[in-house]
């Protein structure tokens, strides 16, 4: 049996003749350098067929343009850097904090005092840092001034950084310098436990389970450098701890889809002397900070080209800190202390649509976050104390549907009310309120 073909175009790209002998339906694809291709079943019946095809012409678009310095990779068909955890912690002065490795990027200002990351002149809250798409309300560490904050999430958590200091997407709207899409891993490779142990006074334990369609990961870790600071004196540090765990679940839904489930508690306590002129040895500052975090995201695959990336995302952190102060009359010393409370609620839903047309592709999303910020002073003989609340009520891509905000202040004169309390408690309060 020998079918021949027999085939043509009507702008006269091409004549082509060939012939087989294989038998059955089969599929015969026609493709040329800048169109579109075509694909045909065709029935293989042993004798002559003609076929005509038409092709359309196909956007011209180069590959992906990678430029590589070290592991770092830039990639031309998303405009940003992407970082993985292992260029984090072998990238040189980045101590393996995921801002550190960042700051070493172009467009960057790399602040010692800080340790945040600032883009362009900008400020820390202006750029925006995202986990599996779901924004993050409190990326840093506690810090005092003057002593650098580190990153709350350790960079082994991630399979990449995405990096854009400019040309993202209208999702990313609220991001004024700069934007940090941090991706989690998905299901674990393999079994394992993991020991680690500092000469600085740290142990961390970790272990995660690998089932066939989840996995499951649990660590925890502690620090004290008393001891190391007893061995080694240290002129600004008088005192770190540290402790906190995570665990992290994954399942795999459907070919591919996947839910994930983060979850993590940290405290932390630091004292620092802060150098000043009327202080011999420095001022004596202390800070107690506790934080919550639970982020929960699901994606799947939709029909006719659709897919949906959902998440929330829930904080809450606690800052206490002391600062000694002393009286210019009987050279009495005091603390004086402030207490910042944030708790946030923050959830995202992004629909996209990649089949759309081969020229843009279509996303939709909605956003909501419910936050409360409140900030107590306690110093004698007052104590002032006020309380913040704000709510962002959904929103489609960078437009604002509805939003709210409530202010409440108060102050009171009595020295054994408790701080941080709200306006409506205190004897003696005034409040106003913005809507």
């Amino acid at each position: 049996m020998k079918t021949t073909f027999d085939g043509a175009s009507t702008d006269s790209l091409g004549h082509f003749r060939f012939h087989t002998r294989q038998a059955g339906t089969l599929p015969l694809v026609v493709t040329l350098l800048g169109y579109q291709p075509q694909e045909q079943m065709v029935k293989l019946d042993g004798k002559p067929q003609r076929f005509i095809f038409t092709l359309k012409e196909a956007r011209n678009q180069l590959g992906a343009v990678t430029i590589t310095s070290g592991t770092f990779e830039a990639g031309g068909d998303k405009r940003n850097t992407v970082f993985s955890s292992r260029d984090v912690v072998t990238t040189a002065g980045a101590s393996a904090d995921v801002a550190g490795a960042l700051n070493t990027m172009p467009g960057t200002t790399r602040n010692g005092e800080e340790g945040r990351l600032f883009v362009r002149g900008g400020a820390a809250g202006e750029t925006r840092q995202y986990l599996d798409g779901v924004p993050l309300q409190s990326p840093y560490n506690a810090s005092v001034s003057g002593v650098p904050a580190r990153g709350r999430f350790s960079p082994m958590l991630f399979k990449g950084m995405a990096f854009s200091t400019g040309g993202y997407s209208a999702e990313y709207g609220q991001a004024l310098s700069a934007i940090v899409a941090l991706q989690s891993e998905d299901l674990a490779p393999e079994t394992q436990t993991g020991i680690s142990l500092l000469s600085l006074g740290a142990l961390s334990l970790s272990h995660q389970q690998r089932y066939e369609r989840s996995s499951v990961a649990v660590t925890g870790d502690y620090m004290n450098m008393r001891p190391y600071f007893g061995v080694v004196p240290q002129r600004l540090l008088t005192a770190f701890q540290s402790s906190g765990g995570s665990v992290a679940l994954r399942q795999r839904t459907g070919a591919a889809g996947m839910v994930k489930v983060y979850g993590a508690l940290n405290q932390q306590r630091m004292g620092v002397r802060q150098p000043e002129a009327e202080w011999e040895g420095g001022r004596p500052v202390n800070l107690e900070a506790n934080n919550v975090y639970l982020n929960t995201t699901f994606r799947s695959p939709l029909r006719r080209g659709w897919s949906v990336q959902t998440g929330a995302a829930a904080t809450r952190d606690v800052q206490t800190a002391r600062i000694a102060v002393r009286d210019t009359q009987t050279h009495q010393v005091s603390d004086q202390a402030r207490r910042e409370l944030e708790q946030s609620i923050v959830g995202r839903m992004v629909l996209t649509n990649d089949s759309a047309s081969s020229y843009w592709n279509l996303k939709l999303g909605v956003e909501g976050l419910v936050q409360r910020n409140q900030q107590g002073y306690e110093f004698a003989p007052r104590i002032l104390c006020f309380a913040f609340r704000s709510g962002a009520w959904p929103r489609l891509l960078s437009l604002t549907l509805l939003s709210a905000t409530s202010l409440w202040a108060g102050w009171a004169a009595a020295p054994n009310t408790p701080a941080c309390c709200s306006a409506g408690m205190l004897p003696r309060a005034w409040r106003w309120r913005i809507r």
